[in-house]
């Protein structure tokens, strides 16, 4: 088999001794283009080290963004992620008639955005990087 260098492109921490199934996940926002291998590198507390199987994925490298935002209808908080070739997005939330709520900088490819003090409605997610802007519509609760 081909020896494959693997880069770190995220740290999770897990949550330690548990009697449950843990679920975790990451999202890479800045795939290379082509193929890309991913794997799992786990440390356990005592220091051993496991990996899992290794995942290939095929990106065709659009530079286009990609955004998804979750749960709809949400209360709270609503999940933001963006894929393209851009490091920092802007975003702003806006009402249905216009008016502009939030303004947000996204620094990485997923953010939480507290929408407890929005009143209920539909709203625009409008997402700006250098050369293109997407937008969405969700539902406040």
């Amino acid at each position: 088999m081909m020896e494959k260098n693997f880069n770190e492109i995220a740290k999770i921490k897990g949550a330690g001794n548990s009697t449950v199934i843990n679920q975790y996940q990451y999202t890479d926002g800045h795939p290379l283009n082509g193929i890309s291998y991913y794997r799992l590198r786990q440390v356990d507390f005592d220091g051993k080290i496991s990996y899992s199987d290794i995942i290939i994925n095929q990106f065709s490298g659009s530079d286009e963004i990609s955004i998804f935002a979750f749960p709809d209808p949400a209360t709270d908080i609503l999940n933001v992620l963006c894929t393209g070739r851009s490091d920092t997005y802007n975003i702003q939330i806006i009402r249905a008639d216009g008016i502009c709520v939030k303004t947000i900088q996204m620094l990485s490819a997923q953010i939480k955005i507290d929408i407890g003090d929005l009143d209920p409605g539909l709203y625009f997610l409008k997402v700006f990087s250098d050369n293109e802007n997407k937008s969405l519509r969700f539902l406040k609760e």
